[in-house]
């Protein structure tokens, strides 16, 4: 289980909180070898990466006088227990096959 965010564009994603930011040079003077370095921006690289969840359903909401539709997003955690979710939530999610499940709402 990670923790993250909720981003809402054409769909939902995860975003896991990623590392920190690497820094290439160590206390005491010294700086990482070439491949060291590479290997550290790669990781940081990867958990930045969005997630597409699974357990999302949209639904359309018309604006009243408008031509516009409002989309939102609820996310289903069982059968009948279904919340909506905002963008940029904090939550918590299980990563399976490059797929995010939201299990919990924060």
């Amino acid at each position: 289980m990670k923790t993250g965010k909720t981003i809402i564009k054409d769909k939902v994603y995860f975003e896991p909180d990623g590392l920190e930011k690497p820094n290439r040079y160590i206390p005491d003077g010294y700086c990482l070898s070439e491949n060291a370095w590479k290997k550290q921006i790669k990781e940081y690289e990867t958990s930045k990466q969005l997630i597409e969840v699974e357990n999302v359903v949209p639904h359309l909401m018309p604006r009243l006088n408008e031509q516009k539709v409002d989309v939102y997003y609820d996310v289903i955690f069982s059968d009948y227990n279904f919340e909506q979710i905002k963008n940029n939530q904090n939550c918590k999610a299980e990563i399976e096959n490059n797929k995010a499940t939201i299990i919990e709402l924060l």
